[in-house]
């Protein structure tokens, strides 16, 4: 097992590091150069542009002089939306083992400490937003 795959899945690491990038530029930007900027194959970065924009964080504008931009101001859109819009938000009672679902009845090695941990991540996801991730100049 992955442990890069603990906490979010690829399309969720891809979605964050899309709206960091998105968040950072001042102007539109094309999916082509967003592919280039984060380093995401181009039918993954389709993928997640088309989730984002469905799920009302990004706006998509067609044309010669198109591209993607955030839809509301970054205070406003909070992690957790980012990650709900590619279903990448942890999932309570999933095990990190992968052996289906654990819970405090019938729970694996690592539920308790899995537990608290999912807890913060979700609780961060929830408190955090794009603004969060603008970068320090």
């Amino acid at each position: 097992m992955s442990t890069e795959a603990l906490m979010f899945s690829r399309l969720g690491r891809y979605a964050l590091r899309t709206v960091a990038i998105i968040t950072n530029f001042k102007t539109k930007i094309t999916g082509k150069e967003l592919a280039e900027r984060t380093g995401i194959p181009t039918s993954y970065q389709s993928k997640v542009l088309r989730r984002l924009v469905e799920a009302e964080i990004l706006i998509a504008q067609k044309g010669h002089h198109g591209g993607f931009t955030l839809a509301q101001e970054p205070t406003a859109i909070r992690l957790a939306d980012v990650l709900r819009a590619v279903d990448a938000m942890p999932k309570e009672g999933k095990c990190v083992f992968e052996w289906g679902l654990c819970s405090s009845l019938e729970p694996c090695p690592l539920h308790t400490k899995w537990s608290s941990l999912s807890t913060q991540v979700m609780n961060w996801a929830e408190d955090s937003t794009l603004n969060d991730l603008c970068f320090q100049s």
